[in-house]
């Protein structure tokens, strides 16, 4: 039997290497183990779709055949994004659904994104699924396929309920991923005029990885574009739509942190006390900020899975990570969706004359850092964190944190260090009170990194991996 190899199967998701670790083999005994952990469950029906990478295709037609013959109905959405797969909970009461894609890790990656009940699977879950295809006892049967290619749905959805107050002209960049088949149509008939760059589907990628937060990728075309002072904003989307960057009239990155705090502002304008669920790395000073607004935060766990199920704990409004993921209760389903969160501020940018940057001039003045995200390697990154940890946790002037990696408290400020749950990772950011408390926190965790064997160049925050 095919040896299928279990560091694939991540926290939050599938993810490999195609011909490395990935097989065409591998995605026909994911679908017959997903297939079989459905029907133990009683579900005999899943949606499924895919993103544009090369391998997609035939990673999909096995990972089906691998479903149907385990007894599961197929409803195919075919070529799509993310947010249209989540759609399909609403729109086609999905009892489960899965999408094969690897979001925005470069071309030579695939995976898949799973979930039951509109809750997303992972952690133990997931290896239950591995475990699965590793004892090999797969249920049986003759599935059927069908198709339902909902997304002129979800784009007719997003037409009905973004609406406009004047034109917005945007700059969008789609990496040449998938929402270069689904975005454009959409900016343009809610209002937007548009320079388009690499927004023709090509899933090799040859122009940058879809990845908004490597901005190195964006400056010679996308940010110099937007330097000319013609556009209103910019927007870049992930490799499968379900996370975003906004970019300001002058051609600057805008922290995730900001725009949860942008839409934040103006839900508590309709809805008083409100609930938003942040994860750990969103600044403080925004955190407080809604706060003084009469919202109610609650600092959750990095990631959708724990971010999804947190928020219809607590009734929240909005939940959104410093990664992009942003998720809209009011007025949506409560899922992440890239695309839709750019459709809102693309509406917030209309209500009124002002321009984005100046959204932002009554947050209070903190000295932060972008998100870093530098290898550490599979089997280090979980160690160092311990470490590290461990080093930090009897220091009484420290405030430690650690509902999601360490978020460390000082009197001049805080610095976040975790591991990604779906990369070999680490990740992190420092907020200084003034830049000579930034810069001391920034050393300090070059140097915390440093003796876990990990280089940390502020320079280059993101690393290739």
């Amino acid at each position: 039997m095919f040896d299928i190899d279990r560091s694939i199967f991540k926290q939050y998701d599938i993810r490999g290497v195609f011909r490395e670790n990935l097989h065409v083999e591998t995605a026909y005994l994911i679908g017959k183990g997903f297939a079989t952990y459905l029907n133990k469950r009683d579900i005999h029906s899943v949606v499924t779709g895919h993103d544009n990478r090369l391998s997609s295709e035939i990673l999909y037609q096995a990972m089906i055949n691998g479903i149907l013959e385990s007894g599961c109905d197929v409803i195919d959405i075919g070529l799509t994004v993310t947010p249209v797969i989540d759609y399909s909970w609403y729109e086609l009461k999905a009892p489960a659904t899965v999408m094969l894609t690897a979001s925005h890790s470069p071309s030579r990656y695939n995976g898949c994104k799973m979930a039951v009940e509109k809750n997303l699977i992972y952690g133990d879950e997931l290896q239950k699924i591995y475990d699965l295809i590793k004892i090999g006892r797969f249920t049986k049967g003759k599935g059927t396929r069908t198709f339902a290619p909902i997304n002129v749905n979800y784009y007719r959805y997003i037409l009905r309920t973004i609406k406009l107050k004047r034109q917005i002209k945007l700059v969008l960049d789609c990496g040449n991923g998938t929402g270069s088949v689904v975005a454009p149509q959409i900016f343009h008939d809610i209002g937007c005029s548009q320079m388009l760059y690499h927004c023709i589907s090509d899933g090799s990628f040859p122009n940058h990885d879809p990845y908004p937060q490597k901005i190195e990728g964006y400056k010679d075309h996308f940010i110099r574009e937007l330097k000319t002072g013609k556009y209103d904003m910019g927007v870049a989307l992930d490799g499968d739509c379900d996370r975003m960057g906004i970019f300001d009239e002058k051609g600057n990155f805008i922290e995730n942190d900001k725009i949860i705090y942008l839409h934040a502002r103006e839900i508590l304008k309709e809805q008083k006390g409100a609930t938003f669920v942040v994860n750990v790395a969103v600044s403080q000073g925004i955190i407080d900020k809604i706060k003084e607004l009469g919202g109610k935060v609650v600092i959750w766990k990095t990631g959708p899975p724990h971010m999804l199920p947190m928020m219809k704990k607590v009734d929240a409004m909005l939940g959104g990570e410093i990664s992009g993921h942003l998720a809209f209760a009011h007025r949506y389903f409560g899922y992440d969706d890239g695309i839709y969160t750019a459709c809102r501020t693309i509406e917030l940018l209309s209500r009124g004359d002002k321009k984005i940057s100046e959204y932002f001039n009554d947050l209070p003045k903190y000295y932060s850092t972008p998100e870093f995200r530098i290898f550490a390697g599979e089997d280090n990154k979980f160690k160092a964190i311990e470490n590290i940890y461990n080093y930090l946790k009897n220091d009484k002037k420290l405030e430690i944190e650690n509902v999601d990696g360490l978020r460390v408290n000082t009197e001049i400020g805080w610095y976040l260090i975790r591991t990604s749950q779906t990369e070999p990772l680490v990740t992190g950011r420092v907020e200084g009170k003034n830049p000579d408390n930034l810069q001391i926190l920034k050393k300090t965790v070059v140097d915390l990194l440093k003796s876990e064997n990990i280089e940390l160049d502020w320079e280059c925050p993101i690393t290739k991996h």
